[in-house]
């Protein structure tokens, strides 16, 4: 799971340096990699960035747009929860 923290003037959720070039990359990292819960940070980033997951936060209006090479899931709740979304793309 990635943090709220920011490194290198990024969020880690999407540091794409970070998860696809260190974690993915360098140590071949294969698993699931997913944000922080409700951390309201840039999905379209997020999933570029190589989460696998990005999980829900309070959102006006569902909008999404994936360009992934890993397989994907967003869960997108807006209207204060009363409606969700889930969105799988990928591999």
């Amino acid at each position: 799971m990635t943090s709220y923290n920011v490194m290198n003037g990024l969020p880690t959720s999407e540091n794409a340096d970070l998860l696809r070039g260190i974690v993915r990359g360098e140590w071949g990292y294969e698993g699931f990699i997913t944000t922080d819960w409700g951390n309201g940070k840039n999905q379209i980033r997020e999933i570029n960035a190589s989460n696998n997951v990005h999980t829900p936060y309070a959102s006006e209006e569902p909008h999404v747009e994936i360009e992934s090479d890993q397989p994907v899931t967003v869960v997108i709740y807006w209207d204060g929860g009363s409606q969700s979304k889930t969105i799988t793309a990928g591999k």
